[in-house]
């Protein structure tokens, strides 16, 4: 997903949600850099469906004066 905008992401983010309800997300690591407006995210995403899926995530969020100025996650 490429979203250039805050309402596009937005927006799409929300699609996600709305095709997959149940979801869930548990935080199983947070590191932030000392020297960089960066942070890294490990993650589950608990789909809850009828295969009790589960995805393996780290997302890569970098901001700016206190918003998110880009998001890139990786399956895994």
């Amino acid at each position: 997903m490429d979203k250039r905008s805050g309402d596009s992401f937005a927006a799409a983010i929300g699609d996600i949600f709305n095709r997959a309800p149940k979801i869930s997300i548990e935080v199983l690591q947070l590191y932030s850099s000392a020297t960089d407006p960066i942070c890294v995210c490990e993650i589950l995403v608990h789909l809850n469906d009828r295969s009790n899926t589960t995805l393996k995530v780290v997302d890569l969020i970098e901001y700016e004066e206190d918003k998110i100025k880009a998001i890139r996650a990786y399956k895994g």
